[in-house]
Formats: C-alpha cells, structure tokens, sequence
C-alpha cells in the first residue's frame, strides 16, 4: 500500500518502527489523527495503528510529535489524555465482531499509539453505491443484514462508557472474508460516557445530530442514534433515485425549518420506503431521526428491539456477491433458511466390511443353490417348480420341511456323510448346501461336476475374503513409503454448515445435508516439516525450529500443488494417488459423525491463540477425533481443493467448490486463531500464491 501524498501531510514514512511494528502505508488521515498498515516483525500478522496527530495543533519533527506553540499545549495535551482515555476504555472493553478490536495502546515519540485489527474490505458507502448504479436498491434483508449486528456491537460500546459520534456509511466496514459489517473510526469517541466532551468533536454533515453542531443540549447514546437513523435514511432513500445517491439532510437545515414551521428539507422515511419496507421499521428510523434529544429511540437496544421484529424476512448478504474466509464470514452466504434432521450414524469400517462380506458369501451360496438344477441336468428330470430356498430343505436335524409337505420332492433322502467324495471340500455352509441339494436331487457321482465348479467358486471367495481382511487392515492404519501414515474415512452423510444459533457462528456457515459416497484415506497428521524435507527438499516453515514434527506452514496452495505432483510422481504406478480434501471431505473427516460446535473441549484437541504460545507445535500432541485424526482443529489451518464460494441450500452429493474462483479454501483454524475461529464449521480462505505461518495442509489417498 502506498503512502504517497500521506508524508507530506505529517504521517510517517513507510519501514519506520513503531515498537513491534513496522509501517507498511497509511491507510486513512484525518483531522486528529493517522492510521497505518503495519506488520508485526517477528510474527505473521498485520495490523492498523492509529495515531494522535492533530493537525491544528501539532507538527511533526522526524518521528517526533509536538505542539505547534505554547497557546495550544493543553488542548494538544487535554486530546491526547482523551485519546488515552478512550484506548484504555476501548482495549479494555469485552470485544464484539461488528465492533473493531482495539489490542494494545503505548505512548511513545510525543504521542500516542491505539493497535487496532486490521480489517480488509469495503466501505458501506462503496456498496450502497455499487449497487444502486446496478439497479439493485437494498432491501428489508439487506438492512437488517447490517443494522443489527452493528447495533449489537454499539450496544456493547455504549455499555463501556464510549460513544462513537461518527455512525455513517463509510464508517461501516463490510469485511471481505465473511461480509460482517465492522463498525470502525472511533476518532470522535472521546471521553467515558461520564465525561463526553463536545470540543474538537469531529462529525459528518447529515449524519451528525442537533447536539453535536450546537450549543445546546447533551451528548449521550442517542446521539449515536441519530447517526444510526440517518444510516438508514440512507439505505432506504437508495431506491428511489438511483441516478442520484441521495444524502440525508444538514441537521441545521432541518432545524432552522423547524424553527420557522416550514416543511422539512428532509423527506421521511416512511415516505421514500413506503411499499417497499415494513412500516413499523420506517417509522423507526424517522424517530431515530427526530430533532430532540429526549423524542428519539435512546439507545440501540430499542431500535434492536424493532429490527429483530418478526418481518418474514430473515437477513440477507450485503453485496449479493462472493468474495474471499481470508478473501472459512469465507464470499458469504443468506442466511440459514431451515434445519435438516441430524446426520446419521455410520458403521464403522470393520463392521461394514464385515457386513459386505456376509453380503457376498449369502449371496453366492443362494445363488448356486438356485442354478444347481440347470447344472445337474444330466443327472435328473428337471421339474418345472423352483428349487426350494436353503432354509425349508428337509434336512435332517434341520426340521426345515414342513410337516404337511407330502410332494415326492421333498421327502427325506439319505444324508451324505462321506466328504471326501466330494473333493475334500469342508467349506461351512457350502458343506452344508451341498449336502442338502445332494439328499434332495441326486448320488454324489452326480454332484462331481457340481462340486468341481463350486471349487472354483470358492477359490475367488477365499480371494475376496483376503482383500477385504487386507484392505480392512489398511484402513485402520496405512502408511506409504514416507512412513506418511492414513486412517480410512468411510463414506456417509452428514450436516455441513452451522445451526443458526451455534456460538460464534459466521454468516458464510448456511447449514445443508451432504453425502459422501466414497470412502477415502485422509492423512492422521498435518503435513510435517520432515514429511516436506523428504520430498521437495527444502523447509519453508517460519516456526522451522519447532523441529521435523512439527506442520510444515508458510506453504501457498500453489506450493502445496507442487508437494503433491512431485509425491505423485514418486509413487506412480502404485494404483493410487495423493491430493487435498475437498471441502465437504475436510468438513466430514473432522466432524467424525458429531454434530456438536467441536469434536472434543477445545484445549484438549487443538493448540490455538489462548494455549498456543503464538506458535505451532508438533502433531499429534492433541486428542484426536473419533477417527484417528489429530489436529483438524488449530495448529495450522489447513488448505483443501476448493475455491471459494457460497454453500448451496439443498441436499448434495461429493460436492466441490466452484469452477473458478480468486481464492481457496482453508479449513480448521491455526495457532493464533480465537475461539470462534477454531470450529468444525468456520471456513477460510486465501488467495493460491498466498503464504502464511498459519497455513499448512494434509493429504487424501484416493485409488
């Protein structure tokens, strides 16, 4: 990011330090301050860092920041005590997703420094005017879509004692990676709420309300409501005059119209929205809107209160396109529109082998007990009635003919007891077949040929019985020639996504049913650093004195892409091939047939930003899941074959990504992640050359 232009106004240059950090560009300068793009110097992670600067007052002296004379040395100080005020507030204060997070504050250079997240995306003024010269006004869905978690996140900002003072358009982020509105800028929030201060408070013409521009009357949470209605106005003004975007009017316009009992410049909202949203929402933002104080909604757990009315319609995604979870809330989905019934619980692989097994040796010994008249032709007159089926064969000692059966057919005949006549064959339940059809329909010199075809029947059972052993041998542990070791993920149906009301839940998570219809073997650990030296030769990892055991990270999809082929090549012939899980497998492996947030409590199955140390460590260390898989969640996050894109709403099978895309999607969170970050649902996302410390990826074996 450049900086160009920025200097000369006072910010800093780019590469300068600033404690931990180094500047990389400016992101925004204002009258009170400036904000920079910063990375950390020792960990992979960016950031914004706001500094008090302002520009009436001070001047800058290489890094130094200072009055500009002794006349204004206490409000230059005054400010800056404020500023310090509200950072501690700020850092302080329980954090909230639609509210920029606030991290550190330091003082240094004669000024003060606030560490913010650094959030990527556009602002809601870049969207409402997008959209409007498309022709797509915002809807009821759109407003609620980002009024209400800005709302709940101000609610939290008031209950700490700040008021923002600046709600506008351009002061609402819509996040790339997830489309969450963030609810940035708080250069006007000054003091605690005991204290708020109408000097040097900057605001934004019709947005500001009556008591921020006069002289008259106090600050307080109905301020910020006023900013809030306006916003609003804004959305709803939208569709009526797409050619013209339309901005709320001068507060001192509106009052001076008040004054002398003229019409208000400003139409209301219950006028432009009339048709086109509900009324008992326009008639909200009208009263968000009103001139006094004490006549407007007073803080933003009353307008909550409006917008989470029913409306019939749940909210919606903001920009109606796909963008990139990180570029895992990862473009974003509508809302969960319904709940599908749990996912069904699987057989394990052993008993489904098992099962199979049985299946095809029933199946056999029915089958040639149905043909076995065809192929005795030469010994006896073939009736026209079907065989009767193994279980009502008058055997003796197995009372299967039924009393009142008097056909000659099916009366006793002599048991066989001599097998050696029939090749030695002791095979259980072919024995026992063969003996039942020999005493229903012939000698044993007529069942020779019978017994010699049967042989080899049973030669290609014993083959089959022996694959099934081997393969259910692999599947409970399979190593290649790397040592890499699998565990066997056999197919199954499950629910992809997150409930509507699961903790932490991003708008990008829309819950659907998904089937896998083949199993496959997924790799028991993250790709290790030894396991990358083995093939490409080289260590990328940034964290490459964490050792051989630890994930390899610092690897791009395209460099991942790269491992695979060369591992690929190494193995060809051998009748399988390696690649990355999709999503949906990634999702399915990690979930392990549970349908809770996690497989297990969370420290005891994943290293992340509370217990991580800020770093990665070797696999395995953590409980695996109910399949023999460690680290699904944090450590590193994991890469997977998809682009990015939205969830379908429907029932589907072996689903992939889209076609295309400008990013691919990381599953499972990674060392520095939060809580909410490390679920079996929170998508991620970066773009293929991107490399990070945090990104690492395990393999699938497929035939």
């Amino acid at each position: 990011m450049s900086s160009t232009g920025h200097e000369g106004r006072g910010a800093l240059p780019v590469g300068t330090v600033l404690r931990d950090f180094t500047v990389q560009g400016v992101i925004g300068h204002g009258g009170f301050g400036v904000v920079y793009l910063a990375g950390h110097n020792e960990l992979d992670l960016t950031v914004a860092i706001k500094e008090y600067l302002p520009v009436e007052l001070a001047v800058r002296e290489g890094a130094t920041v200072r009055p500009r004379n002794s006349t204004v040395r206490r409000d230059f100080e005054d400010g800056l005590r404020r500023f310090r005020d509200e950072a501690q507030v700020l850092v302080g204060f329980e954090s909230h997703p639609s509210v920029i997070s606030c991290r550190d504050f330091y003082r240094a250079n004669g000024t003060a420094y606030l560490v913010m997240a650094y959030e990527d995306g556009q602002s809601l003024e870049e969207v409402l005017a997008r959209r409007e010269a498309q022709g797509r006004p915002f809807t009821e869905r759109d407003l609620l879509a980002v009024m209400r978690p800005v709302l709940e996140g101000l609610a939290r900002v008031h209950a700490a004692g700040v008021l923002h003072r600046d709600i506008k358009p351009s002061n609402i982020l819509i996040r790339r990676w997830d489309e969450r509105p963030v609810l940035i800028d708080f250069g006007a929030a000054k003091q605690a709420a005991a204290r708020f201060s109408k000097s040097q408070a900057p605001y934004t013409e019709g947005y500001a309300a009556l008591e921020q521009v006069a002289d008259a009357g106090q600050l307080g949470p109905w301020t910020d409501m006023y900013g809030a209605g306006a916003v609003m106005w804004r959305m709803v003004a939208g569709g009526n005059r797409p050619w013209e975007p339309p901005h709320p009017v001068r507060v001192e316009l509106r009052s001076h119209a008040a004054v002398g009992a003229t019409e208000d410049p400003m139409p209301s909202a219950s006028e432009l929205g009339k048709g086109r949203f509900p009324p008992r929402l326009l008639a909200a933002i009208d009263r968000c809107l009103r001139l006094r104080e004490a006549e407007r909604l007073q803080d933003s757990r009353e307008l909550l209160e409006v917008l989470r009315a029913p409306s019939g319609q749940p909210p919606s995604v903001v920009s109606g396109k796909v963008s990139r979870t990180p570029p895992g809330e990862r473009a974003v989905a509508d809302g969960q529109e319904g709940v599908l019934s749990p996912a069904p619980v699987l057989p394990e692989p052993r008993k489904r082998l098992s099962m199979v097994g049985g299946l095809v040796l029933t199946s056999l010994v029915i089958g040639l007990g149905l043909t076995l008249a065809t192929w005795w032709g030469s010994g006896f007159e073939q009736t026209t009635q079907d065989p009767t089926p193994i279980e009502v064969l008058d055997v003796p000692g197995t009372g299967g003919r039924p009393e009142n059966d008097d056909r000659p057919e099916a009366r006793p005949k002599p048991w066989v007891r001599d097998w050696d006549k029939l090749g030695g064959i002791r095979e259980p339940g072919f024995a026992e077949a063969a003996q039942a059809y020999i005493a229903r329909y012939g000698s044993v010199s007529e069942a020779k040929d019978w017994v010699a075809r049967v042989a080899k029947l049973l030669d290609m059972l014993a083959e089959l019985e022996a694959e099934d052993r081997r393969q259910e041998e692999e599947r409970d542990s399979w190593k290649n020639v790397l040592g890499i070791e699998f565990v066997w993920i056999s197919d199954g149906s499950f629910l992809m996504g997150s409930p509507e009301d699961e903790d932490g839940r991003y708008r990008n998570e829309r819950q659907h049913e998904v089937r896998i219809s083949t199993g496959f073997w997924m790799q028991k650990y993250e790709v290790t650093q030894g396991d990358w030296e083995l093939v490409m030769g080289t260590n990328p990892s940034h964290f490459s004195d964490c050792g051989p055991q630890c994930p390899v990270e610092s690897v791009s999809w395209e460099n991942v892409q790269a491992f695979i082929r060369e591992l690929n090549e190494r193995e060809s012939g051998s009748g399988y091939e390696y690649r990355l899980p999709t999503e949906a497998e990634w999702e399915y492996a990690a979930r392990a047939n549970t349908v809770q947030v996690r497989h297990g409590e969370l420290d005891s199955i994943a290293w992340y930003g509370a217990n991580s140390d800020r770093r990665t460590h070797p696999v395995g260390q953590k409980q695996s899941n109910a399949w023999g898989l460690h680290d699904m969640l944090g450590n590193v996050s994991e890469w997977t074959e998809d682009w990015y894109g939205e969830f379908t709403s429907g029932s589907v099978t072996n689903p992939k990504g889209p076609g295309l895309g400008s990013y691919r999607v990381s599953r499972g969170g990674g060392w520095g992640d939060v809580e909410r970050g490390v679920r079996s649902a929170t998508r991620g996302y970066g773009a293929i050359d991107s490399r990070s410390s945090s990104f690492g990826f395990r393999l699938v074996r497929t035939k």
